[in-house]
């Protein structure tokens, strides 16, 4: 029933052919596939559920943040000319709901869109503190970083780096230059049998009340 109503809708707004809308019928109705339950649930929740297809290689059928989620990541990029249908399908699931016994009306709940976004906003940097200590944690470079933590609020924050020897001869200088360094407090020099084998150096970096970002 809900492939009857999508392709009567691509058909009317897209004018799409009758060998499209057979392409996309392999897609709906395929073994294992049941795309009017999945809207159902997905709408029950408070979801937008669209369908997008290009009629020979695409079809996605989803919530609206899943689409957004696409096109954020680059789902759709590519250089060749291809063009898509894109329909809202709560409509047509709604008109199948309205003809059972019980009619039922599924409708989306904005305070859903804003619990999601909040959830979503929750692992950014709500202040410069937090931006800085996520700095840190993605460079490559250090090998451990720390946090002070006080009221909720990130009061110093100390980044370990480990400094490659690559011969002997520079492990002297290396030190000297760690030790005359002013970015760093903790220089850790390790050594076996008279030879220095590891050799890291940290800062610590004392944090002013946040601000965001």
């Amino acid at each position: 029933m809900l492939f009857l109503l999508v392709s009567a809708e691509l058909r009317k707004k897209f004018g799409a052919s009758v060998e499209a809308l057979t392409w996309l019928k392999s897609c709906m109705i395929r073994e294992g596939a049941d795309h009017f339950r999945y809207a159902v649930e997905m709408m029950s929740f408070g979801f937008t559920i669209y369908l997008l297809t290009d009629f020979s290689e695409t079809f996605i059928m989803d919530t609206d943040l899943e689409f957004s989620d696409l096109l954020f990541l680059g789902g759709l990029q590519g250089d060749e000319p291809r063009s898509y249908a894109f329909i809202k399908i709560n409509p047509l699931v709604n008109k199948i709901l309205g003809c059972l016994e019980k009619p039922v009306h599924l409708k989306t709940k904005p305070e859903f869109y804003d619990l999601v976004r909040q959830i979503r906003l929750d692992p950014n940097a709500h202040n410069t503190q937090e931006y800085e200590a996520l700095r840190l944690i993605r460079e490559k470079a250090y090998q451990q970083v720390s946090l002070t933590i006080r009221d909720g609020e990130i009061v110093t924050m100390s980044a370990e780096e480990d400094i490659p020897i690559k011969e002997q001869k520079e492990r002297e200088k290396l030190i000297l230059d760690a030790l005359r360094s002013h970015r760093f407090q903790t220089l850790t020099v390790k050594v076996s049998d008279g030879n220095v084998v590891h050799l890291s150096q940290a800062r610590t970096l004392k944090q002013k009340k946040g601000k965001k970002p």
